[in-house]
């Protein structure tokens, strides 16, 4: 039986595939703001958990590895996808901010 507290493995690979292919600004935010990795010039997505995502995370002249917390649990594939988007908009209104300031 699966356990309905996690997500499936095919959702896990699902959503590493598609970020990686398709949102490669939304993980290099996620690195910055939430990993605090400042410097980074790319990251990409590793591993998604019911309440992390794992990223590794490329600087100039080091790699290294990032665990995020998700804003809140996720259980499935279209929670998580949910939970990336505001996380993906907060980074963003954030990243402005600072800029503006």
């Amino acid at each position: 039986m699966a356990d309905k507290c996690k997500l499936a493995r095919w959702e896990i690979d699902e959503i590493i595939q598609h970020m990686n292919e398709d949102h490669a600004d939304s993980l290099l935010l996620y690195a910055r703001h939430y990993g605090e990795c400042f410097g980074a010039i790319s990251a990409s997505l590793t591993d998604v958990a019911r309440d992390s995502c794992t990223l590794f995370v490329e600087f100039q002249n080091r790699r290294e590895t990032a665990v995020i917390k998700l804003k809140r649990p996720v259980t499935n594939i279209k929670q998580a996808e949910v939970v990336m988007i505001e996380m993906h908009f907060e980074a963003l209104r954030a990243t402005n901010e600072a800029n503006l300031a």
